[in-house]
Protein backbone atom coordinates (compact mmCIF):
# COMPACT_ATOMS: atom_id res chain seq x y z
CA UNK A 1 0.00 0.00 0.00
CA UNK A 2 1.34 3.29 -0.87
CA UNK A 3 1.59 5.80 1.53
CA UNK A 4 -0.60 9.00 1.27
CA UNK A 5 1.99 12.03 1.97
CA UNK A 6 4.28 10.17 -0.97
CA UNK A 7 0.84 10.50 -3.20
CA UNK A 8 0.32 14.00 -1.75
CA UNK A 9 3.69 14.96 -3.20
CA UNK A 10 3.45 12.94 -6.52
CA UNK A 11 -0.16 15.13 -6.99
CA UNK A 12 1.47 18.43 -6.41
CA UNK A 13 4.56 17.93 -8.63
CA UNK A 14 1.99 17.08 -11.43
CA UNK A 15 1.43 20.88 -11.36
CA UNK A 16 4.59 22.27 -11.04
CA UNK A 17 6.32 23.54 -13.98
CA UNK A 18 9.70 24.03 -11.64
CA UNK A 19 11.76 21.09 -12.00
CA UNK A 20 14.58 21.73 -10.05
CA UNK A 21 15.51 22.79 -6.81
CA UNK A 22 14.43 21.25 -3.01
CA UNK A 23 11.24 19.95 -2.37
CA UNK A 24 9.99 21.67 0.59
CA UNK A 25 6.73 20.92 3.10
CA UNK A 26 5.51 23.84 5.21
CA UNK A 27 2.15 23.35 7.23
CA UNK A 28 -0.13 24.56 4.52
CA UNK A 29 1.96 24.27 1.38
CA UNK A 30 4.71 22.04 -0.15
CA UNK A 31 6.62 22.66 -3.51
CA UNK A 32 9.91 23.41 -4.77
CA UNK A 33 12.79 26.31 -4.14
CA UNK A 34 15.48 27.50 -5.80
CA UNK A 35 18.33 29.34 -4.95
CA UNK A 36 20.94 30.82 -7.37
CA UNK A 37 24.36 32.86 -6.44
CA UNK A 38 25.69 33.59 -9.79
CA UNK A 39 29.25 34.72 -7.94
CA UNK A 40 29.12 38.68 -8.79
CA UNK A 41 26.56 39.56 -6.08
CA UNK A 42 23.59 38.56 -8.27
CA UNK A 43 21.07 36.17 -6.67
CA UNK A 44 18.33 34.45 -8.25
CA UNK A 45 14.80 33.17 -5.56
CA UNK A 46 12.47 30.87 -7.31
CA UNK A 47 9.86 29.14 -5.88
CA UNK A 48 6.12 27.44 -6.78
CA UNK A 49 3.97 26.37 -3.94
CA UNK A 50 0.59 24.41 -3.66
CA UNK A 51 -0.95 26.50 -1.22
CA UNK A 52 -3.76 24.20 0.14
CA UNK A 53 -4.56 25.70 3.85
CA UNK A 54 -3.42 28.84 5.29
CA UNK A 55 0.45 29.32 5.35
CA UNK A 56 3.11 31.50 6.94
CA UNK A 57 6.79 31.28 7.11
CA UNK A 58 9.30 33.35 8.33
CA UNK A 59 13.06 34.19 6.81
CA UNK A 60 16.38 34.28 8.46
CA UNK A 61 18.20 37.00 6.17
CA UNK A 62 21.49 34.90 4.75
CA UNK A 63 22.92 37.91 2.78
CA UNK A 64 25.32 40.53 4.37
CA UNK A 65 23.85 44.21 4.76
CA UNK A 66 23.61 46.44 1.88
CA UNK A 67 21.50 44.81 -1.25
CA UNK A 68 18.29 45.72 -3.28
CA UNK A 69 15.83 42.91 -4.59
CA UNK A 70 12.53 42.72 -6.12
CA UNK A 71 10.34 40.45 -6.07
CA UNK A 72 7.04 39.07 -7.75
CA UNK A 73 4.36 36.56 -7.78
CA UNK A 74 3.50 35.57 -11.57
CA UNK A 75 0.97 33.60 -10.06
CA UNK A 76 -0.93 33.83 -6.84
CA UNK A 77 -0.49 36.57 -4.06
CA UNK A 78 0.90 36.45 -0.89
CA UNK A 79 1.79 38.97 1.93
CA UNK A 80 5.44 40.25 3.12
CA UNK A 81 5.99 41.90 6.42
CA UNK A 82 9.17 42.61 7.22
CA UNK A 83 9.78 43.20 11.21
CA UNK A 84 8.36 46.22 12.36
CA UNK A 85 6.66 47.22 9.35
CA UNK A 86 2.72 46.35 7.72
CA UNK A 87 2.38 43.81 5.57
CA UNK A 88 2.42 44.25 1.37
CA UNK A 89 0.95 42.01 -1.37
CA UNK A 90 2.92 40.74 -3.87
CA UNK A 91 0.41 39.82 -6.93
CA UNK A 92 0.74 39.70 -10.42
CA UNK A 93 -0.30 43.23 -11.03
CA UNK A 94 2.57 44.18 -8.34
CA UNK A 95 6.23 43.20 -7.49
CA UNK A 96 7.96 44.74 -4.45
CA UNK A 97 11.49 46.75 -4.42
CA UNK A 98 13.49 45.65 -1.27
CA UNK A 99 15.98 46.02 1.22
CA UNK A 100 16.05 43.82 4.47
CA UNK A 101 19.11 43.97 6.24
CA UNK A 102 17.44 41.79 9.40
CA UNK A 103 16.17 38.92 9.85
CA UNK A 104 12.31 37.59 10.97
CA UNK A 105 10.51 38.48 7.98
CA UNK A 106 7.13 36.89 7.33
CA UNK A 107 5.38 35.41 4.48
CA UNK A 108 1.94 35.15 4.50
CA UNK A 109 0.09 32.87 1.77
CA UNK A 110 -3.64 32.88 1.26
CA UNK A 111 -5.18 29.02 0.96
CA UNK A 112 -6.26 27.43 -2.81
CA UNK A 113 -3.42 28.44 -5.07
CA UNK A 114 -0.91 27.72 -6.78
CA UNK A 115 2.19 29.98 -6.13
CA UNK A 116 4.92 31.10 -8.86
CA UNK A 117 7.55 33.44 -7.10
CA UNK A 118 10.35 35.43 -8.52
CA UNK A 119 13.21 37.21 -6.03
CA UNK A 120 16.59 38.53 -7.34
CA UNK A 121 19.04 40.54 -5.10
CA UNK A 122 21.37 42.35 -6.20
CA UNK A 123 24.75 43.49 -3.55
CA UNK A 124 25.01 47.16 -3.24
CA UNK A 125 28.84 46.67 -4.70
CA UNK A 126 27.44 44.79 -7.53
CA UNK A 127 24.57 47.43 -8.62
CA UNK A 128 27.40 50.35 -8.38
CA UNK A 129 29.27 49.03 -11.24
CA UNK A 130 26.62 48.08 -12.99
CA UNK A 131 25.26 51.76 -12.65
CA UNK A 132 28.44 52.94 -13.10
CA UNK A 133 29.37 54.30 -10.05
CA UNK A 134 26.08 56.50 -9.75
CA UNK A 135 22.82 55.36 -8.77
CA UNK A 136 19.60 57.05 -9.65
CA UNK A 137 18.80 59.66 -6.93
CA UNK A 138 15.12 57.38 -6.44
CA UNK A 139 17.05 54.78 -4.79
CA UNK A 140 18.25 56.93 -1.89
CA UNK A 141 15.87 55.16 0.22
CA UNK A 142 17.94 51.69 -0.59
CA UNK A 143 21.41 52.90 -0.08
CA UNK A 144 21.95 53.79 3.76
CA UNK A 145 25.45 52.45 5.53
CA UNK A 146 23.60 50.82 8.22
CA UNK A 147 23.32 47.28 9.02
CA UNK A 148 19.84 47.07 10.08
CA UNK A 149 18.14 49.18 6.76
CA UNK A 150 14.89 47.90 5.99
CA UNK A 151 12.49 49.62 3.48
CA UNK A 152 9.68 47.72 1.40
CA UNK A 153 7.63 49.83 -2.00
CA UNK A 154 5.62 48.17 -4.16
CA UNK A 155 5.80 48.86 -8.06
CA UNK A 156 4.05 48.58 -11.32
CA UNK A 157 4.65 45.39 -13.48
CA UNK A 158 6.17 46.06 -16.85
CA UNK A 159 5.58 43.72 -19.87
CA UNK A 160 9.20 43.08 -20.23
CA UNK A 161 9.37 42.36 -16.16
CA UNK A 162 6.43 39.83 -17.17
CA UNK A 163 7.68 37.88 -19.57
CA UNK A 164 10.91 37.82 -18.44
CA UNK A 165 9.50 36.40 -15.20
CA UNK A 166 7.53 34.03 -16.89
CA UNK A 167 10.41 32.54 -18.93
CA UNK A 168 12.16 31.28 -15.34
CA UNK A 169 9.76 28.74 -15.49
CA UNK A 170 9.37 27.91 -18.89
CA UNK A 171 10.31 23.54 -19.36
CA UNK A 172 12.33 24.34 -21.67
CA UNK A 173 14.54 26.11 -20.46
CA UNK A 174 16.76 22.67 -19.38
CA UNK A 175 20.56 21.53 -20.21
CA UNK A 176 23.47 23.07 -19.27
CA UNK A 177 22.98 26.81 -20.38
CA UNK A 178 20.21 26.87 -17.91
CA UNK A 179 22.14 28.24 -15.32
CA UNK A 180 23.78 30.92 -18.02
CA UNK A 181 20.30 31.99 -19.43
CA UNK A 182 18.84 32.41 -15.61
CA UNK A 183 21.51 34.39 -14.71
CA UNK A 184 20.80 37.16 -17.87
CA UNK A 185 17.37 36.70 -17.23
CA UNK A 186 17.37 37.87 -13.42
CA UNK A 187 19.77 40.78 -14.39
CA UNK A 188 17.09 41.97 -16.82
CA UNK A 189 13.86 41.29 -13.80
CA UNK A 190 15.98 43.44 -11.41
CA UNK A 191 16.78 46.10 -13.90
CA UNK A 192 12.74 46.06 -15.00
CA UNK A 193 12.19 46.49 -10.83
CA UNK A 194 14.48 49.05 -10.62
CA UNK A 195 12.71 50.92 -13.33
CA UNK A 196 9.90 50.77 -12.77
CA UNK A 197 10.39 52.22 -9.22
CA UNK A 198 12.70 54.94 -10.66
CA UNK A 199 9.79 55.75 -13.17
CA UNK A 200 12.34 55.14 -15.89
CA UNK A 201 10.45 51.83 -17.33
CA UNK A 202 9.66 52.25 -21.02
CA UNK A 203 5.95 51.99 -21.69
CA UNK A 204 5.76 49.16 -24.04
CA UNK A 205 2.46 46.74 -24.83
CA UNK A 206 2.81 43.18 -24.12
CA UNK A 207 3.47 42.77 -28.11
CA UNK A 208 6.12 45.51 -28.11
CA UNK A 209 7.62 43.18 -25.07
CA UNK A 210 7.71 40.15 -27.50
CA UNK A 211 11.26 39.15 -27.62
CA UNK A 212 11.60 38.46 -31.94
CA UNK A 213 11.59 34.54 -31.98
CA UNK A 214 8.39 34.41 -30.61
CA UNK A 215 7.02 36.77 -32.91
CA UNK A 216 8.56 34.01 -35.58
CA UNK A 217 6.85 31.43 -33.64
CA UNK A 218 3.45 33.13 -33.70
CA UNK A 219 3.82 33.52 -37.41
CA UNK A 220 5.12 30.25 -38.36
CA UNK A 221 1.53 28.72 -36.43
CA UNK A 222 -0.46 31.53 -37.74
CA UNK A 223 1.01 30.32 -41.32
CA UNK A 224 0.57 26.25 -40.70
CA UNK A 225 -3.08 27.03 -39.62
CA UNK A 226 -3.73 29.08 -42.76
CA UNK A 227 -2.12 27.13 -45.17
CA UNK A 228 -4.50 23.64 -44.13
CA UNK A 229 -6.72 24.40 -41.21
CA UNK A 230 -8.35 20.63 -41.42
CA UNK A 231 -4.70 19.52 -40.13
CA UNK A 232 -4.99 17.74 -36.38
CA UNK A 233 -3.77 20.98 -34.99
CA UNK A 234 -3.67 20.19 -30.99
CA UNK A 235 -2.50 23.55 -29.40
CA UNK A 236 0.14 20.84 -27.21
CA UNK A 237 1.98 19.34 -30.06
CA UNK A 238 2.57 22.99 -32.23
CA UNK A 239 3.70 23.92 -29.08
CA UNK A 240 6.02 21.14 -28.54
CA UNK A 241 7.13 21.43 -32.17
CA UNK A 242 7.98 25.43 -31.52
CA UNK A 243 9.84 24.75 -28.52
CA UNK A 244 7.46 26.52 -26.37
CA UNK A 245 4.77 25.38 -23.50
CA UNK A 246 1.39 25.73 -24.07
CA UNK A 247 0.57 27.96 -21.79
CA UNK A 248 3.23 30.47 -23.44
CA UNK A 249 1.88 29.77 -26.72
CA UNK A 250 -1.02 30.34 -25.68
CA UNK A 251 -0.10 33.61 -24.09
CA UNK A 252 1.70 34.86 -27.95
CA UNK A 253 -1.98 34.32 -29.51
CA UNK A 254 -3.65 36.13 -27.35
CA UNK A 255 -1.12 38.78 -26.96
CA UNK A 256 -0.84 39.33 -30.67
CA UNK A 257 -4.71 38.30 -31.46
CA UNK A 258 -6.82 38.20 -28.27
CA UNK A 259 -7.54 34.82 -28.61
CA UNK A 260 -6.64 31.01 -27.43
CA UNK A 261 -4.48 29.15 -30.01
CA UNK A 262 -7.37 26.81 -30.09
CA UNK A 263 -9.90 29.49 -31.11
CA UNK A 264 -7.95 30.85 -34.21
CA UNK A 265 -7.38 27.30 -35.16
CA UNK A 266 -11.63 27.33 -34.98
CA UNK A 267 -12.33 30.42 -36.52
CA UNK A 268 -9.73 29.36 -39.16
CA UNK A 269 -11.79 25.75 -39.87
CA UNK A 270 -15.12 27.31 -39.68
CA UNK A 271 -14.37 30.13 -42.25
CA UNK A 272 -12.79 27.68 -44.55
CA UNK A 273 -15.81 25.37 -44.26
CA UNK A 274 -18.36 28.77 -45.17
CA UNK A 275 -16.28 29.06 -48.32
CA UNK A 276 -16.66 25.21 -49.11
CA UNK A 277 -20.25 25.30 -48.21
CA UNK A 278 -20.80 28.44 -50.89
CA UNK A 279 -18.81 26.93 -53.80
CA UNK A 280 -20.86 23.61 -53.52
CA UNK A 281 -18.46 21.52 -54.96
CA UNK A 282 -18.14 18.87 -51.82
CA UNK A 283 -20.87 16.76 -49.92
CA UNK A 284 -21.28 17.58 -46.04
CA UNK A 285 -19.12 14.40 -45.20
CA UNK A 286 -16.23 15.84 -47.52
CA UNK A 287 -16.45 19.96 -46.29
CA UNK A 288 -16.20 18.06 -42.77
CA UNK A 289 -13.20 16.19 -43.53
CA UNK A 290 -11.74 18.97 -45.12
CA UNK A 291 -12.00 20.91 -42.09
CA UNK A 292 -10.18 18.44 -39.17
CA UNK A 293 -14.08 16.75 -38.33
CA UNK A 294 -14.03 13.10 -38.18
CA UNK A 295 -17.84 12.84 -37.49
CA UNK A 296 -20.90 15.08 -39.75
CA UNK A 297 -22.91 15.47 -36.04
CA UNK A 298 -19.80 17.14 -34.53
CA UNK A 299 -19.00 19.31 -37.69
CA UNK A 300 -22.68 20.35 -37.69
CA UNK A 301 -22.59 21.59 -34.18
CA UNK A 302 -19.52 23.36 -34.31
CA UNK A 303 -20.78 24.93 -37.58
CA UNK A 304 -24.19 25.98 -35.69
CA UNK A 305 -22.65 27.52 -32.82
CA UNK A 306 -20.68 29.29 -34.72
CA UNK A 307 -22.70 31.06 -37.60
CA UNK A 308 -26.27 30.33 -36.01
CA UNK A 309 -27.50 27.80 -38.66
CA UNK A 310 -26.94 24.51 -39.99
CA UNK A 311 -24.46 23.88 -42.67
CA UNK A 312 -26.52 21.98 -44.51
CA UNK A 313 -28.88 25.14 -44.76
CA UNK A 314 -26.07 27.11 -45.98
CA UNK A 315 -24.98 24.61 -48.43
CA UNK A 316 -28.77 24.74 -50.29
CA UNK A 317 -28.61 28.58 -50.07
Amino acid sequence: MSDPLDQSQQVSQERLTLMSGDWVEIPGARGRMEQMDFGNGLFLHLAELDVYGEAAFAVENYMAPGWIGGSWNILGALEIAPPGMPALACDAQHALIMRIDVSGTQYRLPAGQLIRHVGVTGTLDALRQRYEGSFPDRLAPFLGSGSAEVGLERVGVTARMRHVGASMFSRHLTGPGRRFQLEGLAMLFLHEVIASYCGDALSVSEEEALPEWEHAVFDAVSARIRTNPGEPLVTALLASEMGVSENRLNSIFRIKTGKSCAEVVRAARMELAKKLLEEGDLALKQVAVEVGFNHVSNFSRAYRRWFGENPGRAQRR
